[in-house]
């Protein structure tokens, strides 16, 4: 049974500090709304947003950046609301749409960190969209175990040319990757083109152009300073990279820059909760 249901309060919102609420735990959460209030107190004042299970960062951004991947895919946007969802709203099928809502039934411990930078007398308040243990539902057994996750990487890369990141997170056991957004450095004004390889064999290749047509033929909205590979484009998400088995030796990002600098590269996977 679907939902809407607002969290407990935050502790310690101030114009500068970290916000902090403890969460219920039980239900399935699709997604988290976080409604920003006060004199002024914008997305671009957080600085850091970290959800936590049991103590294990899942899901970690800016507030500027999840806006941007939001709009990406075209959640709507809205100054006051900012939304960390676990869910895929646009999938093609009901099961699609909850692979990765974030089952809390089997979990102790649901924490959401929000650093704030700047602001003046800011208010902060969560709502979550929720539903039945997914361990009930039509998905079955299992997928309790899994969530839907946003994984954050500042790299930075000291020359223009090819630029290679060998080290793309998998965990020990393998993920499944729906997209990789590479935020900063210029985004299409610095990004050539990008490929991504498992053991040595291009399993994505696309000029940043190329990437941008296909992507609004699909109604998604690239951002401006953000280049991203979306292996989902379609909704069907079925097409997740698969990085699972220890047939997976190696996996790189691969961008041809215009002139370096630092990014941050941001990985959507459906993963186990305890692996990355």
């Amino acid at each position: 049974m679907k939902y809407l249901q607002q969290g407990n309060p935050f502790s310690n919102v101030t114009a500068n500090g970290v916000a902090t609420v403890s969460l219920q735990t039980g239900p399935t959460y699709k997604r988290i709304i976080l409604a920003l209030g006060g004199t002024d107190f914008k997305k671009s004042h957080i600085a850091d947003i970290k959800v936590k299970v049991n103590g294990r960062t899942i899901f970690n951004g800016s507030g500027s950046d999840i806006d941007k991947l939001n709009k990406y895919r075209a959640i709507y946007d809205d100054a006051g609301f900012l939304t960390l969802d676990f869910s895929e709203i646009k999938a093609k099928t009901i099961n699609g749409e909850m692979l990765g809502a974030l089952d809390t039934s089997r979990i102790s411990n649901l924490t959401l960190e929000v650093k704030i930078a700047g602001a003046t007398a800011p208010t902060l308040d969560a709502w979550a969209e929720l539903d039945d243990p997914q361990a009930n539902s039509d998905l079955g057994q299992g997928v309790e175990y899994v969530a839907g996750k946003l994984i954050q990487y500042p790299v930075n890369s000291a020359t223009s040319g090819l630029f290679v990141i060998d080290n793309l997170p998998k965990g020990s056991i393998g993920t499944l990757i729906k997209r990789i957004h590479i935020v900063g450095a210029g985004g299409n004004n610095n990004i050539n083109k990008a490929t991504v390889k498992v053991n040595g064999l291009i399993m994505y290749e696309s000029t940043d152009a190329l990437s941008r047509f296909r992507q609004q033929e699909y109604s998604r909205k690239p951002q401006v300073d953000v280049h991203t590979i979306d292996f989902v484009l379609d909704g069907n998400q079925s097409n997740m990279l698969d990085t699972r088995g220890n047939s997976v030796r190696s996996l790189q990002l691969m961008l041809d820059l215009k002139a370096a600098g630092q990014m941050y590269v941001y990985v959507e996977a459906l993963d186990a909760i305890g692996n990355l």
